[in-house]
């Protein structure tokens, strides 16, 4: 293709003729009339008339659009569009610009009919031409030239996206309200100039190419190609290129199976992940998961967990009784049947080779029996380290000889939150840390301010499988029972309120008369009320209220009973507060302490930056909190303790983005940092969700989606996400080794985070693995992989998307999946390839000989 050149004699004025080179060079434009040629090398052109300004641009001259200073332009001849129209320019959106506005528009005839032909909202791209808004996956760079082109195809009823010569996207169209015709073509405004409600574009723009034929991609391509000067960046360019210099032989620590993990909840059958009818995985769900192939499972769950009984979660599922959800002050939370039970989940992982990440419920649970789950969980039959009960008979009876050997143990969930801090609420101490980690005499005998705090909530009596707040009141029936949240009570401490007036306590109420009497049982904390004859029946609608005090066992007590039984296991502390570390000082053994570093909810949806702005602070809530709070409990405790990292994520959103690749492209950085930080395992949050969400948080931040069909049946769709899991848990090595990053660029001029990220590792048959994470997500980069002396062979894998928010879904699943490029060898010791904006790459390294320069690992 030839030079592309244009005059420069063209001045600015205030209202002026300007003319903006249309290159027809392979564009056939039959049925257009052009104007008399005015540009440099071209035998054709078409002119425009209007209000723009002229400005120098890489090509000669451009146009400059300033939407409040009412610019715009038409074209001085009309274009004769029937079946097909291909708009091919480049263009620079000022930087400042996150509103609608248009730049291009048809016109019919001059008059106010006609359609929007590409307009910009917030980064994408979008169009009108069939009377309804198509936008485009894909999202531009503001303040940079990008070089567009849009095909409309009303035969094939499409319409196409091409950014810098590579297609990204494509949209069905309406046919039948496709607007095409003869039309004048306008630039930068509306077809009703007068119309203030519709934002004029705001920009430069230049070299544009306009042909009622469907241009061939290639021809679109070579277009880009021999007008791209130096706008577009070169990746090739040695100011562009990002060095890793991989050392195999400084070893940094062992990558263990279990690392790379999910948090997952027992509940609604593990969120319509277990077949409870045929008791046993879905095949569709099982399949996803497979690909992940998860290193660790955290069961029963995150908040579920806090009031998860297992011994109600273990054998025949008919004889089942029903568990408490860990918020039950909402009514929605219905009690859970738990067919997804503990054995369920076990065997399940058992046979997956994924490692269980046990939490254990603090909202109702006691040392005694927390030992007695340990021992269900990893003694041989016939041990009974516990006394008492035989749990590992009891296991072996429901169908599982052997132990399950499950290493790791969290006790409890975010106590430290409000609404989870259950029986703690009712502490003298004046702090919530020191019930956790020391238990004790809990007192709820004081009145409570607050109607819906944990400490008001915990006087409320509740029915057995039923701790809703509607179960407060009395439904007037006879020998009614109801139930004190926290046991054991103490004994003679408890008043039991009827309608705000106290009853009297006895021993039997069949012994009773027509009297406002109860009988309790302090280790169960059950209450019986009469029949009207033998004792009174509490009138219906009465609210039901309990002043006493409980008995609680702590932390401390906790991990002392578990760790008689299984010394080996990691007991981590759900408690995660600098005034936990402070009151265990090295004093009070523990194993370390389980970290939820969520992004919160800091930026807004709707910044034009907020790509950028989330990275760093999935960055910062790694390197900077959890570093620091490991580095305290490090330093407190005089120990090498390592934190657990059982839930992360971009949380409190549930726009799609969280489903797409820009979640993918935080999840994979944070978990590069976290391995940094030094931690034991990495769960993500959460494994299946449906897209709406519960009262637990929004759903789309789960790795695989789960939407209902109308037979009722689930399409199991995996994000973006569960696929950095895939690389993840399939190629990487067993040992991580160091590297060097040099010539590493920041996604943006305001930001501190790096555009590349790197996680090296190796095997014991001397492969070397580099998980590369590129999270600028506007450039390509080229890296050079420096590795010891010989010769290599690398297997690409790539996780890429046409846009950072790009999504999979029930139509297109595999719209973002792991695909295997093409291998690459080495140069002199070096493997050179390129990454793609807002992607992630792994390299698979082989070496060509058997005499390595460096050691294997172990």
């Amino acid at each position: 293709m030839r030079v592309i050149r244009k005059t420069s004699s063209l001045k600015k004025m205030v209202c002026f003729l300007l003319v903006i080179s249309l290159l027809f060079i392979n564009f056939v434009q039959p049925g257009i009339t052009l104007a008399a040629g005015t540009v440099d090398y071209l035998s054709e052109d078409i002119q425009f008339t209007g209000t723009a300004n002229s400005v120098e641009t890489y090509w000669g001259n451009g146009a400059s659009f300033n939407s409040a200073g009412s610019n715009y332009l038409d074209s001085t001849t009309t274009l004769n569009v029937s079946n097909s129209l291909t708009l091919q320019s480049w263009f620079k959106i000022d930087s400042s610009n996150n509103l609608s506005n248009i730049i291009f528009q048809f016109l019919n005839d001059g008059s106010n009919i006609g359609r929007t032909v590409l307009f910009h909202r917030g980064g994408q791209l979008g169009t009108y031409i069939d009377g309804r808004d198509i936008i485009f996956d894909y999202h531009i760079p503001l303040g940079k030239w990008i070089n567009a082109a849009l095909k409309i195809d009303k035969v094939n009823a499409v319409v196409t996206l091409y950014i810098n010569g590579k297609k990204v996207d494509e949209n069905a169209l309406n046919v039948n309200n496709v607007s095409l015709g003869n039309f004048t073509l306008r630039i930068g405004a509306h077809k009703n100039l007068s119309d203030t409600t519709v934002n004029r574009y705001n920009g430069l723009i230049d070299q544009i190419h306009v042909s009622n034929t469907l241009v061939p991609d290639d021809v679109i391509l070579s277009n880009y190609e021999a007008e791209k000067v130096s706008v577009v960046e070169d990746p090739t360019i040695p100011g562009n290129v990002t060095t890793i210099e991989v050392h195999p032989e400084n070893e940094i620590g062992e990558i263990k199976r279990e690392l790379f993990g999910i948090n997952h909840r027992y509940a609604n059958d593990g969120y319509s992940s277990w077949d409870s009818h045929n008791q046993k995985i879905y095949k569709d769900f099982e399949a996803e998961f497979d690909k992940a192939n998860f290193g660790s499972v955290r069961y029963p769950g995150g908040t579920v967990s806090n009031l998860f009984e297992w011994k109600k979660s273990i054998g025949p599922v008919y004889d089942r009784e029903k568990t408490i959800h860990g918020l039950p002050y909402v009514e929605a939370n219905k009690p859970i049947d738990p067919n997804f039970g503990l054995d369920e989940a076990a065997k399940w992982l058992e046979e997956n080779n994924s490692e269980m990440i046990y939490v254990y419920g603090m909202g109702n649970g006691s040392a005694q029996d927390a030992a007695d789950l340990v021992e269900y969980l990893n003694s041989k039959v016939g041990e009974n380290l516990n006394g008492g009960i035989d749990w590992a008979q009891v296991r072996a009876n429901n169908g599982h000889y052997g132990p399950y050997g499950v290493k790791y143990f969290e006790i409890g969930n975010e106590n430290d939150l409000w609404i989870q801090d259950y029986w703690m609420s009712g502490n003298t101490y004046g702090s919530i840390a020191k019930a956790y980690v020391f238990g004790g005499i809990m007192d709820f005998t004081r009145d409570s301010v607050n109607s819906v705090n944990s400490y008001r909530l915990a006087q409320e009596l509740v029915d057995y499988e039923d701790w809703r707040r509607t179960q407060r009141f009395s439904d007037g029936s006879i020998n009614q029972v109801k139930y004190i949240r926290y046991n054991p009570v103490v004994e003679g401490s408890e008043q039991i309120l009827v309608g705000g007036e106290a009853w009297r306590r006895v021993n039997n109420v069949k012994t009773a008369g027509a009297e406002n009497v109860y009988e309790i049982d302090y280790k169960t904390g059950k209450i019986i009320f009469g029949d009207g004859i033998n004792g009174n029946i509490p009138p219906h609608g009465a609210e039901l209220l309990a002043k006493y005090k409980t008995n609680q066992d702590g932390f401390n007590g906790i991990y002392k009973q578990m760790k008689a039984i299984d010394p080996d296991i990691k007991i981590y502390s759900g408690f995660n507060t600098a005034g936990f570390i402070d009151l265990m000082g090295s004093a009070y053994p523990y194993d370390g302490i389980s970290i939820h570093p969520y992004s919160g909810n800091s930026v807004s949806a709707s910044d034009e930056y907020f790509y950028e702005k989330i990275m760093k602070v999935g960055s910062d809530r790694a390197l900077v909190d959890t570093k620091n709070r490991v580095n305290y409990m490090r330093q407190v405790s005089g120990r090498q303790l390592n934190a657990s990292l059982s839930e992360f994520g971009i949380y409190n959103y549930n726009n799609d983005f969280i489903s797409s690749q820009m979640h993918a492209i935080y999840i994979a950085n944070s978990i590069i940092d976290f391995i940094e930080v030094g931690v034991n395992y990495i769960n993500k949050h959460s494994l299946i969700d449906y897209p709406a969400g519960d009262s637990l948080g929004p759903g789309k931040q789960a790795v695989i989606q789960a939407f209902k069909q109308a037979d009722g049946t689930y399409k199991y769709v995996s994000t973006p996400s569960a696929r950095v899991f895939e690389l993840l848990n399939n190629y990487t090595g067993t040992v991580r080794i160091e590297n060097t990053i040099t010539n590493n660029s920041k996604i943006t001029d305001f930001s501190t985070v790096d555009s590349i990220k790197v996680l090296t590792s190796k095997n014991g048959d001397g492969t070397i693995y580099a998980f590369v994470v590129n999270t600028d997500r506007n450039n390509t980069k080229t890296l050079n992989l420096t590795l010891p002396e010989g010769n290599f062979t690398a297997n690409i894998y790539a996780l890429e998307s046409t846009s950072e928010f790009s999504v999979n879904t029930v139509v297109d699943p595999n719209h973002v999946k792991v695909k295997q490029l093409t291998d690459i060898r080495s140069d002199n010791s070096v493997l050179t390839t390129n990454i793609e904006p807002h992607s992630i790459r792994v390299l698979k390294i082989i070496p060509e000989r058997s005499d390595h320069s460096y050691p294997l690992a172990k």
